[in-house]
């Protein structure tokens, strides 16, 4: 059974950290990729599109990021959808409770759903266990 590939897109370094460490104790992850911003997160899906086993089969991805946001990160993966060899399954995460990112999330295709940080251990196990 292949492991599945997780992305973290998220300019903080700390959460980075610890939301690295909280999955590699899970043991039920093959490779963890991170980027600071979105810009550097869809150049590395753009250079890998042919390759599905460099792709993720989750993305958990910030939403307030300097140079591409997550909001920019999805309009930019939604075009390039079909030109993508493996889909993943996007997951937003982040410290913001407004609710209007929270409508904007349930109606983006593509989006499994929106996470408030810091994710919880069971929802980690939750989310990987879908695996």
């Amino acid at each position: 059974m292949n492991l599945p590939i997780i992305c973290i897109i998220d300019d903080d370094k700390l959460y980075q950290f610890t939301i690295q460490k909280a999955i590699e104790k899970t043991q039920k992850v093959g490779q963890i990729i991170s980027f600071p911003n979105g810009y550097e997160a869809i150049n590395f899906l753009k250079n890998h599109l042919s390759q599905p086993n460099k792709l993720p089969e989750v993305i958990f991805l910030d939403i307030n990021m300097p140079v591409m946001d997550g909001w920019q990160f999805l309009n930019e993966y939604l075009a390039l959808e079909n030109q993508i060899a493996k889909k993943s399954i996007i997951y937003i995460v982040t410290s913001s409770i407004d609710n209007a990112d929270k409508l904007k999330v349930k109606s983006l295709e593509g989006v499994k759903d929106f996470v408030v940080k810091p994710i919880s251990k069971d929802r980690l196990a939750e989310i990987l266990e879908s695996f």
